[in-house]
Order: C-alpha cells, then structure tokens, then sequence
C-alpha cells in the first residue's frame, strides 16, 4: 500500500480524529505495549493461524448461543460492540466490501419507501439480510464517517487523497470482487484511511478498530456476491473464496495504513511464502522507514 508521509489528510469536523472516546471498558485489558508488539510481529511474520484461532473461540460460544451472526459479520456489530467495551458514539460497523459492490446485479424484487422512492437493494428485506452476512469490523467513527466508501456529504461528492470518488471506488471494489480478488478490494478499503489525518496515531479508539479488523480477517474464509455473466442467462450467487495468503495480505495492509510504514523486510520475507501482491510504495525512502519501523517493533 503506498503511502506519502507530505500527503495532505483530512480531519474530522464532529470530532477530532484519533480523540480517544469514554466508551467504557473492556472485558480483558489488551491495549498495553505487549499486546502491540505481539500483534504487530505476528502481523509481520503472518501468523494468520493466531488470529483464526482467536476469532474461532469466540464464535464457539456464539454458536453454542445459537446466535445467527458471528464476529466479522455486519449482523455481529452489537455483539462486536459489547465485547469490545464500544457504542455508535465511538466505533462503527465498517464494511470492508460495500454491500452495493456485491449486491449488484442482485435479482431482488424492488421495494420502494413511503414518498415512493426506490429502496437501494441493501435497505430491502432480503438485500439486507444479504448484508448482515458480508464482513465488516468496528472501525473508530471519527474516521469511519470520512472515509470515501460512507456514503455521507461532502465527502461522497468528492474524491478522497487517492484520487477516488465515491461512485469509482465502489465500482473498484466491484470489479475486484468478481474477479475473485477480496484481498484486493479489503486493501482498498484501508488505503482510503491511510490518508486521513491521524489515522497514524496510537489511541484506544484505534487499537479497538485494529484488533476487530483482525478478528474479521481471522474469520473470513469466502465472500457472496451477485453476478450476471452473459446477456439472457439468469443473475448467480457467486462466492470469492478466502484464502491464508489473501489474510496475510489483508493483515499487514491494515498495520501499513495504521503505521505509515512500508515494512519491506516482512513482506520479503511473507512473499516467499506465497504473498502476491501489495499496492506499491511511492517513495524510495519508504524502504528506510520501514526497516526502522520494524526494528521499533521488535525492540518497544
């Protein structure tokens, strides 16, 4: 994922971005400098066994619950929200792959509201329960609400630091997903938080979104979508499947949207074991920062 350290960023007008929220407390304290090392090296040496087991105890005892969501499933929020110690105040449910990039071409019947508009397939009965399956995470909502993917003004009517608009990262992500490349749409997803002014920073808020992310990631194993292949023929359920090398990729895309950092030795080292690709760096000096970025993550 490229980064430019110079990149003008964005602050969040309702609140400061990064201001940590008085949301209460979690379950198990985790936000101390060990668990961020931990984190971060089994991040950096794709330990994505780690974060499956983690999420896999979890959703043990929420199936024995007989609940219908699990975590890193929309449906799940209140439920991420709880264990999470966060309310709508500080955190967000954020869709890594919008429903409207699967949903399209969904053959759903249209609904429509009561002044008569047309319902987005997502808001009907059954493109919502479509919904509540796909993955998403708790992300802060200071910098969920600016994000280009949130489909709120004025940001929607432009383009975020990247160069997206709201409509054209939607289509990207739509593109990407029917080509069966999740990984690729989830990195996309976090490239537009890396240039949000003070996404960079170390708060509870962030840390909370960080270890829900990786608890989504743990979790996925395939996406649904919706597709019409050919003209005449009827639209498909399809589904992309979720590999161990698309969750390395997805991992340390967060942890380079949170750091700044391009971690070039990590990704050397992950790509011998099959890590594909990653959106490029834009800087040369980019290699210097990630080496002491690493070496700061192995000694805090």
């Amino acid at each position: 994922m490229a980064f430019d350290s110079t990149s003008t960023r964005r602050t969040s007008g309702k609140r400061k971005a990064g201001v940590p929220s008085t949301a209460g407390s979690r379950e198990h304290k985790v936000f101390d400098s060990t668990h961020e090392r931990n984190r971060r090296a089994r991040v950096y040496s794709g330990d994505v066994e780690y974060f499956e087991d983690q999420v896999r105890q979890r959703n043990d005892q929420i199936k024995s619950a007989r609940r219908k969501y699990y975590t890193g499933q929309y449906g799940a929020s209140n439920m991420d929200q709880a264990y999470y110690g966060t309310d709508g105040d500080s955190h967000e449910a954020e869709h890594v792959i919008g429903a409207s990039a699967a949903l399209t071409d969904a053959p759903f019947p249209d609904e429509f509201d009561r002044r008569g508009k047309k319902k987005p397939l997502r808001k009907t009965k059954l493109g919502g329960v479509f919904e509540r399956k796909l993955p998403a995470y708790q992300e802060s909502e200071a910098f969920h609400r600016d994000h280009i993917g949130t489909d709120r003004k004025p940001m929607a009517e432009g383009e975020d630091e990247p160069g997206f608009s709201s409509e054209s990262f939607r289509k990207s992500q739509s593109d990407l997903l029917r080509a069966g490349d999740v990984s690729s749409a989830v990195q996309l997803n976090q490239l537009g938080y890396a240039y949000l002014d003070g996404f960079q920073d170390d708060t509870e808020d962030l840390r909370k979104a960080d270890d829900s992310y990786d608890a989504m990631v743990g979790a996925m194993s395939s996406v649904d979508y919706f597709t019409k292949p050919d003209r005449g023929k009827p639209t498909t359920r399809k589904s992309a499947e979720v590999d161990r090398t698309s969750k390395q990729e997805m991992l340390i895309a967060r942890e380079i949207a949170r750091t700044g950092v391009w971690p070039v030795d990590a990704i050397a080292r992950l790509k011998e074991n099959g890590l594909r690709t990653l959106p490029r760096r834009r800087r040369a000096s980019d290699r210097d920062d990630s080496q002491e970025g690493e070496k700061r993550a192995r000694t805090e």
